[in-house]
């Protein structure tokens, strides 16, 4: 069987929206990108499509404990700090028009959602701080001053040395692709030994 494509014929170009969608500290980040693929007048069997990457100009609109839109260039960035569900449409900013090519535009629609950490939570037991959490993540801690972020990270229970009689032991838990948790605070009074008379 011999197929005739006629003169006249129409290239179809299929124009796709798709997102990237990568774990960071404290939640996702979202990246677009736009391919353009030329779709065979005849397909034969299972025809290979090559697509191309492009750089263009992409809509986008988010819905959800973080509301926006706009436009985005490809490649830039959206973070998704905030806990929640939400709902993200993308396409293509522009309409292509040509007297001998068809353009079939492909939009992204997807709703992602990104969970919150647990709050950790501290315990002395009189000589020892032991900090418990109900997910697997990575816990820092503070003492006093300190900001637990910027301290010291959690590897096991530990013996506070110092003079004081009360000291206040912080702490948060970090993880890829989650927010991360509220920061616990607890006043622990340090247990000191008597010496014998």
């Amino acid at each position: 069987v011999i197929s005739i494509i006629p003169v006249n014929a129409v290239e179809t170009i299929s124009i796709s929206t798709k997102a990237n969608i990568s774990d960071i500290i404290g939640g996702k980040v979202v990246t677009f990108t736009v391919t353009e693929s030329s779709l065979p007048l005849l397909i034969f069997g299972n025809q290979n499509i090559e697509e191309k990457q492009i750089n263009c100009d992409i809509s986008y609109k988010i819905k959800g404990p973080i509301t926006k839109s706009g436009i985005l260039s490809t490649g830039e960035e959206l973070i998704l700090d905030k806990e929640g569900s939400y709902e993200i449409q993308a396409k293509f900013a522009n309409l292509l028009f040509s007297t001998n090519k068809s353009y079939q535009y492909n939009n992204y629609s997807e709703t992602i959602t990104v969970e919150k950490l647990s709050t950790p939570e501290i315990t002395y037991n009189g000589k020892y701080v032991s900090i418990t959490l109900d997910e697997e993540a990575d816990i820092y801690y503070g003492i006093d001053e300190t900001a637990p972020e910027n301290s010291s990270l959690y590897n096991g229970e530990f013996e506070i040395e110092t003079e004081d009689e009360i000291v206040t032991i912080t702490a948060i838990a970090v993880k890829d692709g989650y927010v991360t948790s509220d920061i616990s605070k607890k006043n622990v009074v340090i247990t000191k030994e008597k010496n014998a008379d």
